[in-house]
């Protein structure tokens, strides 16, 4: 199975749209209560760029076999 193939699955798709979900409710809970507890705030940055790390993978055509 290559890249594009994994990416098709069901499954794959499913937990693509979670992850996006989580990114949703990670950034309403940030702007909700932004500067309330600057230590929540850098967590819930962290958790989102780390999340859109996941959903934004590339892989060089190379790797696509």
């Amino acid at each position: 199975m290559n890249l594009t193939e994994w990416k098709e699955l069901k499954e794959t798709q499913e937990v693509m749209l979670e992850i996006d979900r989580r990114i949703d409710e990670c950034i309403e809970q940030l702007v909700g209560s932004a500067g309330v507890d600057p230590r929540r705030d850098s967590f819930l940055a962290g958790v989102i760029a780390a999340l859109r790390d996941v959903v934004e993978i590339k892989f060089e055509e190379s790797h696509d076999n």
